[in-house]
């Protein structure tokens, strides 16, 4: 009698365990961001954004390479405690705009669409939020850039498409200005 229970406890496993799983805290989720401007300034009229895959093909996204190519500035004790929980990271804008300048999407996947989630890697935000589906278990690095009419763009580090993040705030300044990203 064990035996049998034992075996139909592995077929009910096999059944329900095949396959990819999604996480337990949210499972699929959504990320947004919503975009500001400073009081006194006019609204941002054609808020964009793009995002860039950054898990390359030959195998060599690390820490130290997203850290070199897109936050020289930041420590390499700093950004280790950042790749290990991904919080947004505001990128160097000139690394970003280099990065930008020579992105070519044959070196790097393509978004993962397992659990049928694809999300636009080029809009425009509307009512000034922009939304992404994420996927709890996904922490693959993109690149978001933010651009505006008359704005400084805005470059973002972070796993856009995963997580259960809910919102974060982007502060635009006009050109010129400081750039405050969030906290």
């Amino acid at each position: 009698m064990k035996n049998i229970l034992m075996l139909a406890a592995i077929a009910m496993c096999g059944l329900t365990c095949a396959g990819p799983a999604l996480g337990q805290a949210c499972g699929v989720s959504r990320y947004t961001f919503t975009v500001y401007v400073r009081n006194g300034t006019a609204a941002a009229r054609n808020v964009r954004y793009r995002v860039f895959p950054l898990t390359r093909v030959d195998g060599k996204t690390d820490t130290t390479w997203l850290r070199e190519t897109l936050a020289p500035e930041h420590d390499h004790k700093d950004f280790a405690t950042w790749s290990y929980r991904r919080p947004p990271l505001r990128v160097d804008l000139n690394a970003a705009r280099s990065f930008v300048r020579t992105y070519d999407p044959k070196l790097y996947k393509p978004q993962d669409t397992t659990y049928g989630s694809k999300n636009e890697l080029a809009g425009v935000f509307k009512n000034s939020t922009a939304t992404f589906s994420t996927v709890e278990t996904d922490d693959t690095p993109y690149l978001l850039e933010i651009t505006a009419d008359g704005f400084q763009s805005v470059y973002i580090l972070a796993p856009i498409m995963g997580g259960c993040r809910q919102h974060d705030d982007v502060v635009l300044k006009k050109r010129g200005e400081t750039v405050q990203v969030w906290n």
